[in-house]
């Protein structure tokens, strides 16, 4: 609700906010006790089928491809940040369902291994009368006013975001 009102409220103030996102999670094997990853060919067919189910479903992706350290990894399109939280909870039971069906779990938690994380990539664009309102050609950093209050909002607020960010699950599996 406070984000549907913040949003109503920028809207009225000539600004359109979109995010896009970039989702990244391993799939497991179950049959190991020590979690080891799927077998390729598994994981790309398991990403072949979340991405079609996704479509399927109404969410835009751009694409999807396969790391070399086995993670899996979906670039959701740019959308308003109600949709894109909808399809990042709709992913995620996707690729939870979809390992079920193949006898293999999925990890979306910041999995031990020394190269490969599994992560969740947050692209941020707000626009003011059509123009980039984060943006300034000027500033060394290329960054505008606006861009630099929304920082800080974040770094006042990273308390509160890492409590609500922060898994829900205490095992690596989901």
């Amino acid at each position: 609700t406070a984000l549907k009102r913040t949003l109503g409220r920028a809207t009225q103030m000539g600004s359109l906010f979109y995010v896009g996102a970039t989702l990244q999670h391993h799939w497991l094997a179950t049959s190991d006790d020590d979690h080891a990853l799927a077998e390729p060919r598994l994981i790309r067919t398991l990403g072949q089928e979340t991405a079609r189910a996704l479509e399927a479903l109404g969410i835009a992706w751009r694409s999807h491809y396969l790391g070399p350290d086995g993670r899996f990894c979906l670039e959701l399109d740019w959308v308003d940040p109600l949709t894109l939280a909808d399809a990042i909870v709709t992913h995620r039971r996707v690729v939870h369902d979809l390992a079920l069906d193949f006898d293999a779990s999925a990890t979306f938690a910041a999995f031990p291994w020394s190269t490969a994380r599994s992560r969740m990539d947050l692209y941020i664009s707000l626009t003011r009368d059509g123009a980039a309102a984060f943006q300034d050609t000027l500033d060394p950093n290329g960054l505008a006013p606006a861009a630099r209050t929304f920082i800080r909002a974040l770094e006042a607020d990273a308390g509160g975001l890492e409590l609500v960010m922060r898994s829900t699950l205490h095992s690596y599996a989901s």
